[in-house]
């Protein structure tokens, strides 16, 4: 179960609540390469440092959370953004955001009214905004008026050094049950 921060559980309580999305994109180092939002806003990192952001997100895609024990199945969770492909008048986004962010790790955080911090190293605080997914990079695609990008989530990479258990626990040796 997600833990979220004590002023945005207390916005989420109402209904008519409008949450912000907030995309950060982060080199392998984890320090923050670009931060993207709809709106101007006044975000913080957890030094208190504002964190300048393009506002450029056109729309996020929902995430859908799932795990699939019965068919034993493997379950990646995407998410897709789009963004306008303008960073001022002379200059398009594209320029900046190419294939060269394959890779990179994509944070999406939902922003409350009364939040207003982004803790990237996982502290928690009274007024820290939602982080709802964090993933990497597969896929950019862009064209004159827009940039669609791709993440998915580390999944794979998390149990990919991992042994299933191919026997039912009743036919295995009782030392290793």
């Amino acid at each position: 179960m997600q833990t979220f921060s004590k002023y945005f559980t207390n916005d989420i309580i109402d209904s008519k609540q409008k949450l912000k999305p907030l995309i950060l994109i982060t080199d392998f180092e984890n320090k923050l390469v670009l931060a993207l939002s709809q709106d101007s806003e006044q975000i913080y990192d957890n030094n208190g440092n504002m964190i300048d952001f393009i506002t450029c997100i056109d729309k996020v895609s929902n995430i859908k959370i799932s795990n699939d024990y019965d068919s034993k199945t493997l379950k990646i969770n995407r998410l897709r953004c789009t963004l306008y492909n303008y960073y001022d008048v002379n200059t398009k986004l594209s320029e900046y955001i190419n294939n060269n962010f394959i890779n990179h790790n994509m944070y999406l955080y939902y922003k409350s009214p009364t939040t207003n911090i982004i803790n990237l190293d996982g502290s928690g605080g009274d007024y820290d905004c939602a982080l709802v997914y964090n993933g990497a990079i597969s896929r950019i695609v862009h064209n004159e008026k827009n940039i669609q990008i791709t993440a998915e989530d580390k999944t794979e990479l998390q149990i990919s050094d991992k042994t299933v258990p191919y026997m039912s626990i009743d036919k295995l040796p009782t030392d290793i049950e």
